[in-house]
C-alpha cells in the first residue's frame, strides 16, 4: 500500500477518537490516568499523588499534563514521555496496535522516515491566568503569620512533626509559609468542605511566585486525614499554576543562601528539620521531580541535598535517583553537588526515611556535618 501523505499522519488519522483506548494498551503505566480522565492521579514517571492528568480531549488527542514536566498535546507526546520512547518507536508502537504493520513495512521499504512530532505548547488563556492569580492572591492575603494567634493549629502540627517551633524563626518563614484556617478543599470538581491548611509560596529562583502548595491539617494537629469511596485523599496539593512556564526549576524558599552555599530538602517538613538541626536557610523542592530540575539562584556554587532514602523499586531509588540527577546537571554548569541521606534501614512498615525522621528519632546531633558526605 503507497501513501501519498507521510506514514505518520495516516497514523495519527486512525488514532484520532481512540486514544484512551490505545495509551493504557500500549502502556501500562498510563492505565490508572486513562481509567480516571481527566482527573489528576499519581504521576505514571514522577510518582507523587496527583501530578498528572489527561486533558478533557483526550479521547481525541491523547493530550495531558505533568505538573512537573509539562503540557504535551498528542498521544505520541505522552508516550514519549511515559516510556522515553523516541517519536519512531511510539509511531510503531501505535501503528501495531492500530494493525497497521504492513503499511509500517511498506514505508520501511520505501526508506522514508516518520516526520518527527512538532511538540506543541498547551497554553492557558490570559483571562484564565489572571483568574488563578487572583485566586492565589486571595488565599495568601486570606492566610495568617505563622506568629499569629490565630495559627495556633499550625504550630501544633509542628511540633507534632517533631519540630521545636523556638528554635525556627517562624516570623523570617512566615514570608513563605502562612496558616488558612479555612481553606476549601476540592476533590475531582466537587467540593468537599473547608480545612485548615499550611499554605506555601512556591517560586522560580528569581522570585517570580507561580503557585502556592497545600497541606491540609486535620483539627487535631495532625495531617488531614479523608476517605471518598474507599480511597485516601491527598493531604497535599498544588493550585493552578499562574504561568504558562514548566514548574520545572520552582521550590519553596525557606531563607536565602550564604556565601554561596544553599541546602535543599524534598518535603517541607524535612526542610524545616534541617534548618533547625543545621541553622540554615533550606528550601523545599516539594517532589522527587522538582528536586532533580532545581535551578538555584544565580549566586550558588555549592547545594546541599538533604535527600530522602526511598525503598528500591524496579531498581530506582527516587530520592537518590532525583540527587544524582541534579548532581550531573549541576556538574554541567560547575555547581558543587553534595548528597546527604539517612543512613538507618528504612522500617518494613514504611516506604521511605527522611530528615524528618532522623530528628524525631534520634535528635539534631545525629546529622552529619556537611563536610561529612556520601556523594561527592
Amino acid at each position: 500500500m503507497m501513501f501519498k501523505r507521510n506514514f505518520s499522519d495516516v497514523v495519527r488519522e486512525k488514532a484520532n477518537g481512540r486514544w484512551l483506548e490505545i495509551l493504557p494498551a500500549v502502556s501500562g503505566k498510563l492505565a490508572d490516568a486513562v481509567k480516571n480522565a481527566p482527573y489528576h492521579v499519581p504521576c505514571p514517571r514522577n510518582g507523587g499523588t496527583d501530578g498528572f492528568r489527561f486533558f478533557k480531549e483526550a479521547k481525541a488527542t491523547g493530550a495531558a499534563i505533568s505538573n512537573s514536566d509539562g503540557a504535551m498535546q498528542s498521544g505520541f507526546d505522552v508516550l514519549m514521555w511515559a516510556e522515553k520512547w523516541s517519536f519512531k518507536t511510539a509511531l510503531h508502537e501505535v501503528a501495531h496496535y492500530l494493525g497497521l504493520d504492513d503499511e509500517w513495512k511498506s514505508q520501511a521499504n520505501q526508506n522514508l522516515s516518520p516526520v518527527k512530532s512538532a511538540k506543541a505548547s498547551f497554553k492557558v488563556s490570559d483571562s484564565e491566568l489572571q483568574s488563578r492569580r487572583l485566586k492565589l492572591r486571595q488565599v495568601w492575603q486570606e492566610a495568617h503569620i505563622l506568629t499569629d494567634p490565630q495559627s495556633q493549629l499550625a504550630r501544633v502540627y509542628l511540633r507534632n512533626r517533631g519540630l521545636k517551633i523556638e528554635e525556627l524563626n517562624l516570623a523570617g518563614i512566615s514570608r513563605t509559609i502562612r496558616f488558612h484556617p479555612k481553606l476549601a478543599y476540592v476533590h475531582k470538581k466537587q467540593f468537599v468542605g473547608y480545612f485548615p491548611a499550611l499554605v506555601s509560596l512556591v517560586s522560580y529562583n528569581n522570585g517570580e511566585c507561580i503557585n502556592i502548595h497545600r497541606t491540609y491539617l486535620g483539627l487535631d494537629g495532625k495531617k488531614l486525614q479523608m476517605v471518598i469511596d474507599g480511597k485516601k485523599l491527598p493531604t497535599k496539593k498544588l493550585m493552578a499554576r499562574c504561568t504558562n512556564s514548566k514548574p520545572a526549576g520552582s521550590s519553596i524558599s525557606l531563607g536565602k543562601a550564604v556565601n554561596g552555599v544553599i541546602d535543599i530538602a524534598e518535603g517541607i517538613e524535612t526542610a524545616l528539620s534541617v534548618m533547625q538541626a543545621k541553622h540554615v536557610a533550606c528550601w523545599s523542592c516539594i517532589s522527587t521531580a522538582l528536586l532533580g530540575n532545581f535551578e538555584p539562584p544565580t549566586d550558588v556554587h555549592t547545594i546541599n541535598v538533604w535527600a530522602d532514602k526511598d525503598k528500591e523499586k524496579d531498581g530506582k531509588s527516587a530520592g537518590l535517583d532525583a540527587a544524582i540527577k541534579l548532581f550531573e546537571r549541576m556538574e554541567k554548569v560547575v555547581v558543587n553537588v553534595n548528597i546527604l541521606m539517612p543512613t538507618d534501614d528504612i522500617p518494613d512498615n514504611s516506604n521511605s526515611i527522611d530528615w524528618n525522621d532522623v530528628l524525631v528519632t534520634k535528635g539534631a546531633n545525629s546529622f552529619p556535618k556537611t563536610s561529612h558526605l556520601q556523594w561527592q
